[in-house]
């Protein structure tokens, strides 16, 4: 089975446990900044840690249910499981790390591994890869100016108003 790893990562200006508040405590929360997601469901772990929390995402390309899978609030690192990608993913995770710069910047990676199935060819495996990369440096671009301005991209209003 072949696999991918798409990275995007972006400086933000703002501390890394603002970030983290924003991005990994806020887990059912995307919805307020990401353009791509336009409603979420949130179920919390049964025990109430962060660990086994669970959103449901929906957008123009379907709905994706996602599992926090890892979180650690020491080393700023969360990482969810997702299904409802295309058919031609056997199995995806997407890692978010924050690093702290000083004590009003930071930086965060979203790294997506996936899993191709057996039926993805080449062709659909780049298309694949050039698509959700351009969403994951979109989606870097939007959480970039929401946590810095308190406001949505203006890619996320125009979406809202679609």
């Amino acid at each position: 089975m072949n696999t991918a790893t798409i990275d995007r990562s972006i400086k933000i200006h703002v501390s890394a446990e603002t970030l983290w508040e924003k991005t990994a405590e806020d887990f059912g929360g995307i919805d307020k900044w990401i353009a791509s997601v336009a409603d979420v469901t949130f179920t919390p772990s049964d025990d109430g840690d962060s660990l086994g929390a669970e959103r449901v995402c929906v957008s123009p390309f379907g709905e994706t249910h996602e599992t926090m899978v890892i979180y650690d609030e020491e080393n700023l690192t969360f990482a969810y499981e997702i299904e409802g990608l295309p058919p031609i993913i056997a199995r995806g995770v997407n890692n978010w790390t924050i690093t702290p710069i000083n004590d009003r910047n930071s930086s965060i990676e979203m790294r997506l591994e996936v899993e191709f199935a057996d039926m993805a060819d080449d062709d659909m495996q780049a298309q694949f890869q050039t698509q959700i990369g351009e969403l994951l440096g979109q989606a870097v671009e939007e959480l970039k100016h929401y946590v810095e301005t308190g406001q949505p991209h203006p890619r996320k209003l125009q979406a809202m108003q679609s």
